[in-house]
């Protein structure tokens, strides 16, 4: 039963995938602005939240599986 609701989540994850994109480049300028403080990681927290987190969840997490660790360690 897992694997039918993850064939239904991950078209999901592939729309947020690119909506993050698309808002990822929107908010670069505030991004930036925010980056001027310490620490100076700002635009890599952003992008894994927004881009790669989902890119994770849809692409390369095993089929029905989620406990799939989404960061590396």
């Amino acid at each position: 039963m897992d694997i039918l609701y993850d064939v239904a989540l991950r078209p999901a994850g592939f729309v947020a995938t690119i909506l993050g994109s698309a808002l990822y480049v929107a908010l670069s300028p505030a991004t930036a602005i925010t980056s001027l403080q310490p620490p100076h990681d700002t635009f890599k927290t952003f992008a894994d939240f927004i881009i790669v987190n989902p890119y994770k969840f849809t692409f390369t997490r095993p089929t029905g599986d989620y406990n799939f660790p989404q960061t590396e360690k």
